[in-house]
């Protein structure tokens, strides 16, 4: 069987996603997996997604494409968590650069995919915003994924799309996406199960992701009502979350979608246009107008007052029906940066050791099942590799 190329279609995220679905897969080899360096401003605090300029050793692959290393670094004031991600994870990472455009990414994958001698591609996204009509009211970032959709249509490759963790990122309401998926002509082919999140465990220690995250948990046993998005969605963790859904990619253009509109865009700016064009959202504009206002810190918290704020913010979710709070959603109410709140952990570590089980907060432990309990203090330690998942079976 020839070597299949992933293109992790919403960032880092998204590339913790790819690095799970390899493992339902089964194949013993790394998985090559492509991207955009795309955080969050809790990571990065410049809008929009990453170029290869703005890193320290990458390797450059053929003309248009780098692998990100356990080397590579970025350059202030700049983030990103590919770096780490290419330390910590059992995958081998590319950098997408959407500089120009839908163009200039097709031209990225057409190459990649010599150079890796692959037979097929396959774009994953966590979620299910890709399947998007564009006129969602309730949809808020679909750049990303319409530039890989835009730059993957004439691929001479084979093209599945599988969507995972349908309506975790809390934009499209599952009972939508999963009538998108019957239309479109998906099938089932399989589930994200606990020995599939195992690899990607520890990553979960300090990447903040809210969707693959919420996935994992899922896939982990975990059930109930969580809380995302600085408090702004509530999404259901359940056995239906956990499952996997192909499509070819085709499908997604031969319907109305945002991606039919991008290509032949020829810069980031020009694919931004014609999704505001169409009336659609643009995280990219989202973020801009975010970071002007964001007050996010690293600082370190006295114990008092960071016990209290996190207890405050359970108190309210509990009174809201909620189980669970992302890491991020918890980060975000403290006022701090993803370094911040790592920053912080050793004190949540000691006075909420049962709340902190990574990739979520328990809101409340005596109502959490036993199994899923924290593996002791290690469980929530997010700024170095430690042993064991942060959810046990």
């Amino acid at each position: 069987m020839g070597r299949t190329l992933y293109v992790a279609a919403g960032g880092g995220g998204d590339v913790i996603g790819a690095t799970m679905l390899h493992a339902v897969v089964g194949s013993s080899d790394q998985p090559q997996i492509a991207t955009f360096s795309w955080d969050r401003l809790l990571v990065d605090p410049v809008p929009g997604p990453r170029n290869p300029t703005e890193f320290d050793r990458l390797q450059a692959i053929g003309r248009w494409n780098y692998r990100v290393t356990a080397a590579t670094s970025t350059r202030p004031p700049a983030a990103s968590s590919l770096p780490r991600l290419a330390r910590e994870l059992p995958a081998v990472l590319y950098l997408l650069d959407p500089r120009a455009g839908t163009v200039g990414l097709a031209r990225q994958l057409g190459e990649l995919a010599e150079e890796l001698q692959a037979s097929s591609v396959c774009v994953v996204d966590i979620g299910g915003d890709i399947l998007a009509r564009g006129d969602e009211k309730t949809l808020r970032s679909p750049l990303a994924d319409s530039l890989i959709v835009a730059a993957l249509a004439d691929h001479p490759l084979p093209v599945q799309l599988v969507v995972a963790g349908v309506g975790l990122d809390g934009e499209l309401d599952p009972s939508y996406l999963l009538r998108r998926l019957a239309e479109l002509g998906a099938r089932t082919c399989g589930a994200v199960r606990r020995e599939a999140v195992l690899p990607v465990a520890e990553v979960f220690r300090w990447h903040l992701s809210e969707v693959s995250g919420l996935l994992a948990a899922a896939a982990m046993g975990a059930r109930g009502r969580a809380q995302m998005q600085a408090g702004r969605s509530v999404v259901d963790l359940t056995e239906a979350a956990t499952l996997l859904h192909s499509l070819d990619l085709q499908a997604v253009l031969s319907e109305a979608s945002p991606a039919k509109a991008l290509r032949g865009a020829t810069s980031l700016d020009e694919a931004q246009d014609a999704l505001v064009a169409l009336g659609a959202k643009s995280e990219l504009e989202y973020e801009r107008q975010k970071a002007a206002g964001s007050e996010l810190t690293d600082r370190v918290l006295g114990g008092d007052a960071l016990v209290g704020a996190v207890d405050s913010l359970a108190d309210e979710a509990t009174s809201d029906g909620v189980d669970l709070l992302t890491l991020r959603r918890v980060a975000e109410a403290l006022g701090l940066t993803a370094e911040g709140f790592a920053a912080n952990l050793g004190t949540l570590r000691q006075l909420r050791a049962l709340q902190c089980s990574p990739p979520v907060w328990v809101v409340n432990p005596e109502a959490w099942p036993v199994s899923l309990r924290p593996l002791g203090d290690a469980s929530c330690h997010m700024d170095r590799p430690t042993a064991g998942a942060g959810l046990s079976s």
